[in-house]
């Protein structure tokens, strides 16, 4: 199944060693993890499969925050997933930078909301604007963090701060 997983894992690695660089250098620009999308897309192996390890299915009702960032110009939104993020307010998505530094143009990303499956349902939304935080590093991944301006609202409910009392989840894309 390709769809929400809660994992006891960090959902922002990604190996740079995974990327196919002829296919990288001559067919795209962009973040690695967009450009890993791109070459799935055109048959290139990667290396990454996205496997989630010791993961259990999650009810996107119990997640409404969470959103899959894909491909703008791949239609189907299972074949050009590559970050996920979550929403902080109706038009504004929280994900890591190194989703979309390198590069990566606004134009190249869409955001999937409203669904916990990549094959079906959700609302595509195009991204306005990308801000990568200014003190990010692609090397130590320090201040990996990055906010998406939507061009519009986006399908679900933005994420709330855990309290003290709960015990926090990771919930990612991937199969198991």
């Amino acid at each position: 199944m390709f769809g929400l997983a809660t994992v006891l894992a960090c959902f922002f690695a990604v190996a740079d060693e995974g990327v196919d660089q002829s296919f990288a250098a001559d067919e795209a620009t962009g973040s690695v993890p967009l450009r890993e999308a791109m070459a799935r897309y055109y048959g290139v192996r990667t290396g990454n499969v996205g496997k989630v390890i010791g993961g259990e299915d999650a009810k996107w009702q119990d997640n409404p925050w969470q959103v899959a960032l894909i491909v703008g110009w791949i239609t189907e939104p299972a074949e050009g997933q590559f970050c996920g993020g979550s929403l902080i307010g109706p038009d504004w998505v929280v994900t890591a930078a190194h989703c979309v530094d390198g590069g990566t143009k606004r134009e190249d990303v869409n955001v999937l909301s409203g669904t916990g499956d990549l094959k079906q349902g959700g609302k595509r939304s195009n991204v306005d604007a990308i801000y990568v935080h200014r003190a990010y590093d692609p090397n130590t991944h320090d201040f990996d963090i990055a906010l998406l301006k939507l061009h519009a609202t986006a399908a679900g409910k933005p994420i709330t701060l855990v309290s003290a009392s709960e015990e926090p989840a990771i919930v990612k894309w991937g199969e198991k």
